[in-house]
Order: structure tokens, then sequence, then C-alpha cells
């Protein structure tokens, strides 16, 4: 709706042309005229000139402050990093091929696998604390690019949070609270008219980003959704917290990237470690198994109807309770292994990144029994990527570790590894 209806007719058009066009437009939405809508819109579009020019240094220190500026520290290190992406892929036949590669029919997960238990009671009233304040304070700590309305996290901030706009923004924000309290407590059948709207609130612009080589699926989701996802999960943050517990650091923990990085390095200079196992989960958001992550939710937190879409501030809690079956019973069977041979183990993960540290042949039992475990939990086969993964050894221990893992696609180096992907840091 924004980006229709506030589309200027041109670059040279006066304040008197935008409201006249502003009306006619709105009479047009009001009629339900879309067609007529995105006829205008393609017409002006068509006929804007591009004005791309080189982007001289001056340019980008310009561009660099004003963001700094306007506190969008993320956006000012993206622009000076010219080798974090090559930029958006083109939609080619090839793009469009590893776009749906990426995003596979769901597998059937094994039911033995799933972690078993009553259904727990969850009472509604433990999200009555969502409020307009809630909503004002989750739009407050919003940014980020629009979705397809194309209102970015600016926009929805100065509608929500301005005072220019009087009790009408309170009353949004009341609006967006009910919202989220609708949809934590009931159940959206699937002849509902609550559920054909659903489509339109999880709606994502979805970016291929070059990964060199490779594609990054990115949905860039509407902001409301995102403001509504961080008021939910300011409520159940510390049950995400107490499932997930040491197993996995991406959960909330202050500092878990970096208490997952350092403990690796200390784990790795100890006399008893031999080598730290760094695994690499192919596609690993895309290819969470949704019927796993739902009946964890429903056991341990409660019932939600969410993906794992990345960027979506919703996606990390959602995923770090998905994968906490999996840790678990990697737990166990490294456990069972270090107590039937002595050869001890550590490990720890953030988000899809997972490092153990320990004897040789304690980690070769571990990659063994996991690939099973990915499998039995309806997570796509070829996981984890073996091929992606890597084996960061002692110098006097490298022999040892290419004869042990001899049979494996496994990448084996002493000259040391990154651990945590910059990307979720």
């Amino acid at each position: 709706m924004p980006a229709l209806l506030l589309q200027k007719p041109s670059f040279k058009s006066k304040c008197k042309q935008h409201s006249e066009c502003l009306q006619r437009r709105l009479n047009l939405w009001k009629l339900g005229d879309f067609n007529g809508l995105l006829k205008e819109f393609r017409a002006i579009q068509s006929r804007l000139q591009s004005t791309w020019k080189p982007r001289s240094p001056e340019h980008i220190s310009r561009t660099f402050a004003n963001l700094m500026l306007s506190g969008k520290v993320n956006a000012a290190m993206r622009l000076l990093d010219d080798t974090s992406t090559s930029g958006v892929l083109q939609l080619s036949e090839d793009t469009l091929r590893e776009l749906k590669a990426k995003h596979p029919e769901a597998m059937e997960a094994d039911k033995e696998m799933l972690i078993t238990g009553q259904v727990p009671f969850v009472d509604p009233a433990m999200f009555s604390i969502i409020d307009e304040s809630t909503i004002a304070r989750a739009a407050l700590h919003t940014k980020g690019a629009a979705g397809p309305s194309g209102l970015d996290a600016d926009g929805w901030r100065r509608i929500l949070v301005s005072k220019n706009f009087g009790t009408a923004g309170t009353e949004f924000r009341s609006s967006l609270a009910e919202m989220a309290r609708i949809l934590c407590t009931k159940e959206l059948k699937a002849e509902s008219d609550h559920q054909s709207s659903i489509g339109a609130y999880v709606a994502c612009r979805f970016i291929p980003l070059d990964k060199c080589p490779g594609v990054r699926p990115i949905g860039i989701g509407e902001v409301i959704g995102r403001i509504i996802g961080k008021s939910i999960i300011s409520v159940i943050k510390p049950d995400i917290l107490m499932i997930t517990g040491s197993l996995q650091l991406a959960a909330g923990l202050p500092s878990g990237c970096e208490a997952a990085a350092h403990a690796m390095e200390e784990i790795f200079q100890e006399d008893a470690t031999d080598a730290i196992l760094l695994v690499d989960a192919s596609n690993a958001f895309n290819s969470l198994n949704r019927q796993v992550l739902l009946h964890t939710f429903a056991i341990f937190v409660l019932l939600c109807q969410q993906g794992t879409t990345q960027r979506d501030p919703m996606a990390m809690p959602a995923y770090t309770v998905g994968i906490a079956p999996l840790l678990q019973m990697i737990k166990v069977r490294k456990d069972d292994a270090s107590a039937a041979s002595d050869e001890k183990m550590k490990h720890a993960a953030y988000a899809d990144d997972f490092g153990g540290a320990g004897v040789l042949g304690c980690l070769r039992t571990v990659v063994e029994s996991s690939c099973s475990l990915w499998s039995s939990l309806g997570i796509l086969p070829d996981n984890p990527k073996s091929s992606k993964s890597w084996l960061v050894v002692k110098e006097d221990r490298v022999e040892a570790a290419r004869e042990i893992f001899t049979d494996t696609d496994i990448n084996i180096t002493s000259e040391g590894r990154a651990y945590i992907s910059w990307w979720f840091c």
C-alpha cells in the first residue's frame, strides 16, 4: 500500500501534484481497483531514468557518516565491507534452480526420536503483558529494510512511536498488541478468515544473495511481523533459555557467540585434546524439519506456527528450539562413547555452527552417530555436510587424524579455521 499510494509522479513533481495523486489513488484503493493502481505505478516506473553513478570515495565517506549518525551501524559496516557479498544475483534459471534446491519438500521424522511427554497447558494470561508499551519498545529496537509493502523500519517506527500522530499511534500499538496475543493463544482454523490473512502477514521479499560461490536465500519480511515477533520473544525468552540450556548458545545468552568461540579455543589448548571438529550443516535454517520444531515447541514452550526464514527475528529462537533434540541426543551418544573408551569430548553450538573437541577416536564416533541422528529427526540427508566440515588438529596429530578420518570427506588442517560464521554474529 505505501509503495503504491506514495509513488511520486515524477522527479520534479510538487506538493500540489502529490496531494492530487494521493487523493485519486485513495479513491481507487477504496473501490478495489488495484489493477488501475498497478498500471499507473508501472507507467511511472517505466519512465524513470537511472541516476546511478560510480561511487566516489567522497560519496562513500558521506554515506558512511550519515548511516553512523542515523544509528545504522550494520548498514555502515556493510558499505565498507566489499568482501561480505557480491550483491543480489540475477533471477536466472540457474539461480531459481538453486533456490528451489534449498527449499525442498519436508521429510518425515522418526517418531521414536521425538521428545515425548504430555503437552503442557499454556495459560493465555502469560501473554497478557504484551501491551502497547511492549510494541513501542520492540519498534524502537527494530531495524532493517522494507518487506513487500515497501515501508522500512524507520517508517514503521515513525508511525508507531512518533508523537506527531497523537493518540492514533497509541491505538495502533494497542491493536498490534492484541494481534500478538491472538497469534500466541488461539489456533487459527484453515477455514477461518484469519487463516487467509496469515499469508500476507508472513510474506517476504525473497532475495538470492551471492555467497561466492553459491546462493544465500534471504527473506525480508514485513517490519510489522518483526515488531510483533520481538514482542512475543520478550515473553517466552526465559522458556527458550531453560530448554536449550548450555547446549545452544544462540538462544539469547549474553555474548553467546563470543562464549562459544572462547570455549573452543580454551578446550583446544588442553593437553587431553587432539583436535576440534567444526561441523557445517548444509542449508541449516531452510532444512530444519517443521514437524520436529512444532512438536518441540508444543512440549516445551507453546503452540507455534512460525517457520525459520533467515534474517527473521523469530528464526533464531525457533531454530535453537527445533535443533534441541538433536543436540541432546548427540550429548547422550558422546557421553556413552566417552564412558566406554575413557576418551573425553566437549562440545558447543551456536546456531548451525557446531564444534566438538577431544581425542580423535571419540570425534570419529560422534561423526558416525550424528549422521544417523540428523536423518532420524527428518532433517535433509547429506547433513552434516562433511565436505564443508573441518578438523583442526594439533600439528603432532595430523597423520593420525588422516588415518582415522581417511574414508570421510572432512577437511583436515593444522593451520586453524573460523568457527562462528560472521552472518550470525
